[in-house]
């Protein structure tokens, strides 16, 4: 469970307060006193607070009240009291999606103001904490209503005491897959997340329930279309061609006709270098200090490319091998791939050639001197590597000019 530890904030609130008032001749609505002097002599909550569970989630009341005392046209000594309303409601809602793909979700408490109400002395303000939880396809929020009330008789103003929402903990979700649908037009692949959250509330600890149906379009509604897949087997083949393996997924689907379909699908990966765009570099030393110090595989860059393979997605991924010399270091880029299949209902990776563990070695390193300009002497230099692969073997090559100072 993970958590999340947010500002306090108020519980709901309705209003009516027992006021003096004065009623008019020329009207038919009660005009106020006008307080001269007023003061604030106690003010508290009742320790009974009432919980009630609904469709919808949770009902929560308590009272709060003030003691004031002032002066109109005679003196006076009221006590003004108010229910408080809270309410807890869970999340049910549904949202369209382009992709299964979903990072982390990010989360942000942020509060609402609404419509005012006045009753007596009392303002009341519609108000929500409201707690959001986003996901780069789709987001839902949980809304905490509540109402403020606020005594102010034009001589004294003091909010009135209320409780709070503390310890709002994100307790985190679950995809769960269902079956696929059509609404005569479309059909759509759904899933559906399950999340919650907790929140103390007056020395209770309440929870509440997000379940947020997601569908993404598949296509027209007319054909038989897949309402359930799951992966039978993966696996690769090193056999095909050099620099390349073709890695195979094979899956079963249940079809809204009742069929049920057993399918392979392939597709090549390369693993290559590209010719590394060399600039000069300077040493200070000589070409016979020279001594390999360590190798790195560092990724510079991923992305996805247009794929002509039914239900299979490709991503090129950018590498830099780079050999570290000590006081200069030379960079190989090198290509590979990785697949995704991805039929609408079933997304997954394909498997691939395991990138632990990969072994670099220089196979030839030729140094051609060209010339000295006094204590600078000038080598073009010509260098190969291999890298070992699960059962592949890559060559890359480096060339370019150094410039060694002595």
């Amino acid at each position: 469970m993970k958590t999340n530890k947010f500002m306090q904030f108020m519980a709901t609130v309705v209003v009516f307060a027992s006021m003096v008032f004065f009623a008019s001749c020329e009207k038919d609505e009660p005009e106020l006193p006008e307080v001269i002097e007023s003061e604030v002599l106690d003010e508290g909550l009742s320790e009974n607070i009432k919980s009630e569970t609904t469709e919808q989630g949770t009902k929560l009341s308590y009272e709060s009240w003030i003691m004031v005392k002032g002066q109109t046209r005679a003196a006076f000594e009221n006590k003004v009291s108010v229910t408080l309303n809270g309410a807890l409601n869970d999340v049910a809602d549904t949202c369209a999606v382009g992709t299964w793909n979903f990072k982390d979700y990010q989360t942000s408490l942020t509060y609402e103001a609404g419509n005012e109400r006045v009753d007596g002395f009392v303002t009341v303000t519609d108000s929500a904490a409201v707690y959001t939880v986003k996901f780069n396809e789709f987001s839902f929020e949980y809304r905490l209503n509540y109402e403020v009330a606020v005594y102010d008789d034009k001589v004294t103003r003091q909010v009135m005491p209320y409780l709070y929402y503390s310890n709002i903990k994100d307790n985190g979700g679950q995809f769960e897959v269902i079956d696929s649908y059509s609404d005569g037009r479309y059909t759509y692949a759904r899933r559906v997340y399950h999340h919650s959250i907790s929140v103390d509330f007056g020395g209770e600890t309440y929870e509440l329930h997000a379940n947020i149906i997601l569908k993404r379009e598949m296509g027209e509604g007319n054909d038989p279309f897949i309402l359930r897949s799951k992966v039978l087997d993966k696996f690769v083949d090193f056999s095909s061609t050099e620099n390349a393996y073709i890695s195979s997924i094979k899956v079963s689907s249940d079809y809204s006709d009742g069929a049920t379909r057993e399918e392979v699908f392939s597709t090549p990966l390369q693993i290559y270098s590209e010719a590394a765009e060399a600039k000069a570099i300077k040493v200070n030393g000589t070409v016979d200090d020279v001594s390999l110090k360590d190798v790195q595989i560092v990724e510079k860059d991923r992305y996805f490319e247009d794929n002509d393979i039914k239900y299979i997605m490709k991503e090129r991924i950018l590498e830099d091998c780079i050999l570290n010399f000590g006081n200069f270091e030379l960079r190989i880029p090198f290509v590979r791939y990785s697949a995704m299949f991805d039929n609408g209902v079933l997304t997954e990776e394909m498997a691939g050639c395991s990138m632990e563990n990969r072994e670099v070695q220089i196979t030839s390193m030729d140094w051609d001197f060209i010339e000295n300009n006094g204590n600078e002497y000038h080598y073009y230099l010509e260098l190969k590597v291999e890298m070992k692969i699960d059962e592949l073997t890559v060559e890359g090559m480096y060339s370019g000019w150094l410039t060694f100072v002595h």
